[in-house]
């Protein structure tokens, strides 16, 4: 059974719930951020011209906004305002300048931008008299709106990254079990020596196959690539089970789980227990093996669960001199190819 259809039901479930969590919080948790803008003007009373006014308000300007930066400025308005938000300030154009809040709700925003305005008429008629300056601060007006959520985006965010998070949990789960759920994961168990690819360039050739497979470290993998090889692997079955005795096949073919067929045995065996079944204390794998072909090859079926786990295989059919698995890997599998 592949990776995603083995786990769905569980696949599904987190996501489902994920999705329900970010809704709830979406409706009843999350409040919704309030911006608000005031507009105001620099003005210069000393200055005797428009070009110089607008030379000494650019300039006083930047002064300002450097305030906005300072910290104890801005606790200042919290502590006075009595609460607290995101404030920021930018020039427009001219001697324009906007003063930006993020605040939790409209009310505090209001509250935050009318304590900005007299914070701000206070600390100007300081700086003239210290600087002996005339420099007045005209309010254009305050503007406040909500600023809506992301549902979607929010939603879509949480199903995404909760159905790559159950994956990686699943394959954790799995690789410490020693469950075998992707081809790489197959290629870090066998090496070179111990998996064959058949392939339309070698399937014809029965003895060649069964030569490589006893020369090969066991258990050997005999991997179909991207065809039906479940014939081919019978009859090289057979043929290592006349050259050497206490050979044992084995069904690794999750999706099919039909080589039971293939060695003319009835379709009952595919519930029969195997090599996919959680083993009991002091039970090992050696239990589920049935005799086939005139009872010359042993062989054990896939089994009625749904994943394998090939921790101590060789071990649990130590009596076996040569240990066959038949599967279906993808014909790119990057591993070692014998061909004919």
């Amino acid at each position: 059974m592949s990776f995603l259809k083995r786990n769905l039901a569980f696949i599904i479930g987190v996501t489902f719930l994920t999705t329900f969590t970010s809704v709830y919080f979406i409706l009843y948790k999350i409040t919704p951020s309030f911006h608000t803008t005031i507009f105001t003007s620099i003005t210069n009373q000393s200055a005797s011209s428009s070009e110089e006014n607008e030379q000494a308000s650019t300039y006083f300007g930047e002064t300002i906004m450097g305030w906005f930066r300072n910290p104890v400025f801005l606790n200042k308005i919290f502590e006075q305002a009595g609460v607290s938000g995101n404030i920021s300030s930018h020039k427009q154009e001219r001697q324009n300048l906007i003063i930006e809040i993020d605040s939790n709700t409209a009310i505090e925003g209001k509250k935050l931008a009318e304590t900005i305005l007299i914070v701000l008429e206070s600390d100007i008629i300081s700086y003239n008299k210290k600087s002996n300056s005339q420099y007045n601060l005209l309010n254009l007006g305050i503007s406040s709106y909500s600023k809506p959520l992301k549902h979607t985006l929010i939603i879509l965010a949480g199903i995404i990254s909760s159905f790559l998070l159950t994956i990686l949990l699943i394959l954790i789960i799995e690789s410490i079990q020693g469950i075998l759920s992707l081809p790489s994961q197959v290629q870090q168990y066998f090496n070179s020596k111990q998996i064959i690819f058949i392939n339309p360039n070698n399937s014809d050739d029965i003895d060649f196959l069964a030569v490589n497979s006893l020369q090969s470290n066991i258990p050997v993998l005999l991997a179909g690539a991207d065809f039906d090889s479940s014939d081919i692997t019978v009859k090289t079955a057979i043929r290592v089970s006349e050259i050497q005795e206490n050979m044992v096949l084995i069904d690794g073919d999750l999706k099919e789980k039909k080589l039971h067929k293939n060695l003319g045995l009835s379709d009952l065996m595919k519930n029969l227990k195997g090599l996919t079944n959680r083993l009991k204390k002091q039970e090992t794998l050696a239990k589920f093996v049935y005799k086939a072909v005139d009872k010359k090859l042993n062989f054990l079926p896939a089994g009625s669960g749904d994943s394998i786990i090939l921790e101590n295989l060789a071990d649990q059919l130590s009596a076996h001199k040569s240990i066959l698995i038949h599967t279906n890997l993808p014909q790119n599998f990057p591993m070692l190819s014998l061909e004919k």
